[in-house]
């Protein structure tokens, strides 16, 4: 049996437990063992492990060419590099696994644990920016030549207590040096601190570019962070104004199809710095290229940018890298045809309220009121430039509630109430490679009534036995709230939830008094006075006259009977525009029929008026009904020709 042993580099203070070699064989001839040294491995945080790998071989198995890929399950609580050095990131456990490139794999579990005295778990700098000791690096530049600028950090100490002392060091003081502390207990000194608060806060002031570090140690304990003077560039993908994720899809249409992308520098003052920064460009296939940069520009202030324009169906990748940090772009070229919908998502104010994909749904809500008449959404698909391929449909649930005109986006809102409102992108065919991804979002409309009274033009006067359907007006006007109607004697006048009034009983001298309310808010009160109701009237006899007006189809018929001082009006609105002979129904070709008697106006529920010309007069048969709760009125009679004369 053969053994190898594959030692990169020596670790850290570790406490670990006993060995146990785990393995994972192949075939059953030839075999080739993969273990590490321990199953399981406890850290301290801020500290480091080294595995080992060992191969170990029997038969003719050979260990020549076998590589090891690590990772770890939960990044973190640990982090693993290439040669499989762990670092402890923070308090837990997590499962670090060596893939084989033969297929093989080995785990081991690694337990992070927090020291008896951990005094610096975190540092925090003078801008807000929170960072991991021992593990990450703060950059920070002077805000004019060095030596005019002091940083001011945090290192949290809520664990002391008043018996310790900190020392404070510097690495390397031509980079950097203590300039002070916060706290006005702390006797500065240049090298011991006693602690006597939960937080020390002292001061450091850069001198010239260059790398060092800060360390803070009591007893044995040491903590230190890294501090990296010099300027600082901030890396970020923008297209059309917008932050873009690490991989991107443009298609190809006839070469002309061109992506600028920019890089954001900060500081701004160092965008002219080229020595900060790098890039390079790598292709899938280098004999035809997928994209190539036209144009590399630095004249804009704070920005670095690069105009590609798409060759040919491919990937490339391009590659930015300043000062340890590195961003990277995929460039996906694709035939225009081939670019699929693979979500599409709703923003309002910027923020995401809808959101649809293959295998994602989310509906939000958003409340608005017709007192802004307009409400804009925007639809982003994703990948962006689909939308050029499919371009986003808008649609309403109810575009008598809300709607959308001109396919942007912008709804106008009609009235209150609930709809949802729709951004679909992608292919309605059927078994398409396209499919439609469609994102909603609830919108809510509900206006604020400011003031609320009852329509004009109401009736006054009802008879015992009437059932008169009130109407209220808004402020703002056209809005539904709920509203509740009230009368001022039940006995006399009651109303029903939807506003209709019913007269029960003559009110004499003193009048009933209706209104309604919504909210806090009341109409007027308006006086309802309740007559007996009329006894039936016969037209038979009558003098009468009557008009005609082709624009709207109103008849107007007027008569007087004999004996009678009372003047009967009758009006109607019939579906014609030239009064013809024929029968008219109420409900039917004749609606809106009105009986005015003596000052009293009221509804003509059924019957009918039938229409005759004799020697060029009309002549009118009637035979209508007003409908009470107490029983019927009849109109009824012939108005002759003989009786008719012109008004």
């Amino acid at each position: 049996m053969k053994k190898i042993r594959i030692s990169l580099m020596a670790c850290l203070a570790v406490i670990a437990c006993a060995s146990v070699l785990f393995m994972h064989s192949c075939k059953e001839d030839d075999k080739l063992f993969a273990g590490v040294a321990s199953s399981e491995v406890t850290i301290l945080l801020g500290e480091s492990y080294q595995y080992n790998l060992e191969l170990t071989t029997s038969g003719d198995a050979s260990a020549d060419g076998i590589t090891a890929q690590w990772s770890v399950a939960d990044p973190s609580i640990a982090s693993v590099d290439e040669n499989g050095l762990v670092t402890a990131l923070e308090v837990g456990s997590t499962v670090v696994t060596a893939n084989l490139s033969n297929g093989q794999y080995v785990t081991s579990m690694v337990t992070v644990e927090k020291p008896e005295s951990m005094y610096f778990q975190t540092w925090e700098t003078s801008n807000g920016q929170t960072v991991k000791t021992n593990v990450e690096e703060v950059f920070y530049q002077p805000d004019g030549l060095p030596g005019e600028c002091t940083v001011y950090m945090t290192v949290a100490a809520n664990e002391l207590n008043a018996a310790d002392s900190l020392r404070l060091s510097i690495e390397d003081t031509n980079i950097a040096r203590f300039a002070g502390y916060d706290n006005p207990s702390i006797n500065f000194n240049d090298t011991v601190v006693p602690v006597d608060a939960d937080t020390i806060r002292f001061r450091i002031k850069p001198y010239v570019e260059g790398v060092t570090r800060v360390y803070v140690a009591n007893g044995n304990l040491k903590s230190y962070l890294t501090i990296n003077v010099g300027p600082v560039v901030s890396l970020t993908w923008i297209q059309n104004s917008e932050t873009v994720s690490n991989s991107m899809q443009v298609y190809l249409q006839d070469g002309e199809t061109k992506l600028t992308a920019y890089a954001q520098v900060r500081p701004s003052e160092m965008w002219q710095r080229t020595d900060l920064y790098d890039y390079e460009v790598t292709q899938n296939n280098p004999d035809n290229p997928a994209a190539l940069i036209e144009d590399f520009d630095q004249s804009v202030e704070g920005e670095i940018s690069w105009t590609i324009k798409p060759q040919a169906l491919g990937t490339t990748k391009m590659t930015v890298t300043s000062r340890g940090q590195q961003l990277s772009f995929v460039l996906k070229v694709v035939d225009k045809e081939r670019v699929a919908v693979n979500a599409v998502t709703i923003n309002y104010n910027g923020s995401p309220v809808g959101y649809k994909s293959a295998d994602s749904t989310f509906v939000g809500q958003v409340s608005a009121s017709t007192a802004r008449p307009t409400i804009f959404f925007e639809a982003v698909t994703t990948p962006q430039n689909a939308a050029a391929t499919w371009p986003v449909q808008w649609s309403s649930s109810d575009p008598s509630i809300a709607s959308c005109e001109n396919n942007d986006g912008n709804f106008t809102l009609h009235r209150d109430g609930e709809v949802e409102i729709m951004a679909s992108s992608g292919s309605q065919e059927e078994g398409t490679e396209h499919p439609m991804q469609t994102a909603s979002v609830r919108l809510i409309i509900k206006t604020d009534v400011t003031g609320i009274s009852i329509a004009t033009g109401m009736r006054s006067t009802l008879m015992v036995g009437e059932a008169v359907q009130y109407r209220y007006t808004t402020t703002p006007s056209g809005l539904n709230p709920e509203v509740t109607w009230h009368s001022s004697d039940e006995t006399k006048a009651r109303f029903d939830a939807d506003g209709t009034l019913h007269a029960l009983a003559t009110t004499g001298d003193t009048p009933v008094q209706i209104w309604v309310e919504t909210g806090t808010l009341s109409s007027d009160r308006m006086n309802i006075t309740i007559v007996d109701p009329i006894t039936d009237y016969d037209y038979t006899g009558a003098d009468y006259y009557h008009s005609f007006t082709s624009s709207n189809g109103r008849l107007n018929i007027t008569a007087q009977r004999p004996g009678d001082d009372n003047v009967s009006d009758l009006y109607a609105y019939l579906d014609v525009t030239t009064l013809a002979d024929g029968t008219y129904t109420v409900g039917e070709n004749m609606r809106d029929v009105t009986f005015v008697y003596n000052g009293l106006t009221t509804y003509v529920t059924a019957g009918t008026i039938t229409v005759r010309t004799v020697n060029g007069k009309p002549e009118f048969d009637i035979d209508l009904e007003i409908g009470l709760e107490t029983g019927a009125i009849h109109l009824s009679g012939s108005l002759d020709s003989e009786n008719y004369f012109e008004d």
